[in-house]
């Protein structure tokens, strides 16, 4: 507790000529008892003292501290606006009344709280520590760096205040920063679990699993209830193959507190990626009830249904509008945009703002760079706007191709939407949708006058404030998907897609005549389920001696292996016929082992993308089957930019199995392709970039001369 010195006694204004001025023993006895941490014989005294001295000032705000210590909130609260009154510039009650104020979750109010004692003493280190700590919750760290700072600088051995400035530079998307305050804070007091704890989850920001694992450990061993000292401990194990210790980190972490939004979503996405779906999405649909709050939940559970066999696009398209609505609502509730700053020349360039996580090495970089790497410069000003987690060698290509570069990560949502409404972005370009790294609340807050959404997400976003959707007429034909979808479709003539193959991709080999019969598949494994399993096992049936190989990030996990091959199993496939393995550690590794399959099979509901285009490239024919909504159509729309949809896309599962068959007992004609599919996509629409992007620049147009009179504004 804070030491506090004993006042003249007895309270009030006028004290009688030979007054004792000492106060009584059962305060001073109350004071010993409060700072030994016997709360009990400390609150029975500090009664005792207040029914003799009601006006004691001192003992009414002790007291209502003790209170905010046992977790009695709202009687602390009751208890120092007594002190207040009787003592309004009684400081250190106005410091504790931000702490209970603070453990309501009061943020604004216990700021105000802090800075009310900072006007009095700027210097008071308790004020400045806690003001930065309710600033961090505010997601205002980088107003907590100063106070903080001055904290510190008038106690540099007090190590919560440098807990607290590591938790300020981690959110301003500093964690070296951050990495030196939870040291130091350790330092100070080696059982400071909070600490321990924050650093582990540091460590693993940094990528350096195996010191925040060391560190994640050491903070169970001093105290094995902490919820998040097990949710981050399996989050520094997720890269183990052995999924089950992260299995069981995330549910002891629930244990101890069954409304752990970001503990049961990681549980989710674990359970995903074994092939335990169903279990995944009552995880994820327990938590959006739940957690309502939790904008990543319902995100979670939306990309999740895309994968759900059992759900028509109706089903999951009710479930992204009902959800969008959600989502707006929250935004609604949310603080105003300040507004964009002034109007510019109407013939200005117009400012274009693309927001992703995916600026790296990931599959939709193979898309966004021949669009950026062709856009009109002299009419459009690029800005990226990166929720990205990791830079490497993609990212600084991508970065050299825009004007301006937003590393925006660590903003929250409102922060990042007051962002691009600063830098008076024109049209703002969702790259991400519901995937991880997307921000659909910061669509929704509206920053710019016009949004719309293309590439990263395979539906509809659900939100009213997206203007577009880029696709084609291929991918979602006029009709049913217009009715799927809260945004207007903007259907790009020759496909919405345009593919930058690897620079580095080997020549496609030729297989061996010798060679078994191969059918493969390198998607991921979350698009491969019963019906799936059903219809390739019938292919294989068909075509003797043939193979099925399967190349996932999953099948690092050995349990996803065995749920694979079960899955298969219950088809009917004979366990030998089926091969999986994980990915390959280069893409050049992984473009290489198209070389030792015949004929790719696209998965539904949910195609490919990437790995289609990969596949043609690399000589391999490509069989889907056209589904009912996008997610299904990727493949028919890739195959028709190339000039393959009547040999390639099958219109029914008998259909498919009929022209998989045919077309692997037809060795002459896979040899063609072979050797004809790279020469075919490279002079094919699908890899032009100058016709795709003002195809889609021209879409952009279309929706910013179309926009409500009421857009200019930011917030609008």
């Amino acid at each position: 507790m804070s030491r506090h010195p004993l006042p003249p006694w007895p309270p009030g204004p006028a004290r009688p000529a030979g007054a004792v001025t000492g106060p009584p023993p059962e305060f001073r006895a109350a004071i010993e008892h409060h700072r030994a941490g016997r709360l009990r014989e400390a609150e029975a005294l500090y009664l005792e003292v207040l029914k003799r001295f009601p006006r004691a000032a001192d003992a009414q705000g002790l007291l209502g501290f003790l209170l905010h210590q046992d977790g009695q909130q709202e009687a602390a609260l009751v208890q120092l606006a007594k002190a207040l009154e009787l003592n309004p510039n009684f400081l250190d009650a106005y410091l504790w009344r931000g702490m209970a104020l603070q453990a309501l979750g009061r943020l604004a109010e216990a700021e105000a709280s802090y800075r009310r004692v900072l006007m009095a003493n700027p210097r008071h280190f308790d004020a400045l520590c806690n003001l930065g700590g309710v600033l961090v919750l505010l997601h205002r760290a980088n107003e907590a760096i100063s106070p903080l700072e001055q904290a510190i600088a008038l106690h540099g051995n007090r190590p919560e205040a440098h807990f607290n400035l590591g938790r300020a530079f981690m959110d301003v998307g500093r964690p070296d920063a951050a990495l030196a305050g939870f040291r130091k804070a350790i330092q100070l007091r080696p059982d400071y679990v909070e600490a321990q704890t924050n650093l582990g989850a540091c460590l693993i920001e940094l990528g350096r699993r195996d010191e925040a694992e060391a560190c994640l450990e050491r903070a169970l061993a001093l105290d094995p209830t902490r919820p998040e000292s097990h949710y981050n401990l399996a989050r520094a194990r997720s890269e183990r193959a052995d999924a089950g210790d992260s299995e069981a980190l995330l549910r002891q972490a629930l244990e101890l507190r069954p409304e752990y939004p970001e503990a049961r979503v990681e549980l989710a996405n674990l359970l995903m990626n074994l092939g335990r779906r169903d279990e995944a999405i009552e995880h994820l649909r327990y938590t959006v009830e739940t957690s309502p709050e939790s904008i990543v939940a319902i995100s979670s559970l939306l990309m999740a249904l895309n994968y759900d066999a059992g759900l028509d696009a109706d089903a999951v398209a009710r479930e992204h509008l009902d959800l969008g609505k959600s989502i707006a609502d929250r935004a609604a509730s949310m603080a105003p945009l300040s507004g964009r700053s002034g109007l510019r020349d109407p013939g200005r360039r117009l400012r274009l703002g693309y927001l992703s996580g995916d600026f790296r090495a990931h599959s939709c970089a193979f898309f966004i760079e021949p669009l950026w790497s062709a856009q009109d410069r002299a009419r459009f000003e690029l800005f990226a706007y990166s929720t990205t987690p990791g830079e490497d060698a993609v990212t600084a290509r991508l970065r050299a191709l825009v004007d301006h570069w937003r590393p925006v990560r660590f903003l929250d949502d409102a922060a990042l939407a007051q962002q691009i409404a600063d830098d008076g972005i024109d049209i703002l370009i969702d790259l991400a949708g519901h995937t991880s790294g997307g921000r659909p609340l910061t669509l929704a807050l509206r920053p710019a006058p016009v949004s719309a959404t293309w590439l990263g997400y395979p539906n509809t976003t659900g939100l009213a404030a997206v203007d577009g959707r880029i696709t084609d007429a291929i991918a979602d034909p006029p009709g049913a998907s217009d009715r799927r979808h809260s945004e207007r479709l903007l259907r790009l003539p020759g496909g919405f897609l345009c593919y930058r193959p690897p620079a580095d991709a080997p020549a496609p080999s030729d297989r061996p005549a010798s060679a078994p019969p191969v059918f493969g598949c390198f998607n991921t494994a979350l698009k491969i389920n019963r019906p799936v399993a059903a219809c390739w096992t019938r292919i294989l049936d068909r075509v003797p001696g043939s193979v099925l190989q399967l190349r996932a990030a999953q099948f690092r996990y050995p349990a996803a292996v065995g749920a694979m091959r079960a899955l298969f199993q219950e088809a009917g496939l004979d366990p030998a016929r089926l091969h999986c393995s994980p990915w390959r550690p280069t893409i050049a590794e992984g473009l290489a082992d198209y070389g030792g399959i015949d004929l790719a099979l696209d998965p539904f509901p949910y195609n490919g993308t990437t790995t289609s285009c990969e596949a043609l490239w690399m000589g391999v024919p490509v069989l889907t089957l056209a589904g009912e909504a996008h997610a299904g159509r990727v493949g028919a729309s890739l195959l028709s930019a190339v000039g393959l949809e009547k040999e390639l896309v099958a219109a029914s599962p008998d259909d498919y199995v009929e022209r998989a068959v045919a077309l692997m007992q037809d060795r002459d004609r896979l040899r063609r392709h072979r050797a004809e599919l790279r020469p075919r996509l490279a002079a094919s629409r699908l890899t032009d970039p100058a016709a795709f992007a003002a195809a889609f620049e021209a879409a952009l147009l279309t929706l910013w001369q179309e926009r409500p009179a009421s857009s200019g504004e930011a917030g609008a």
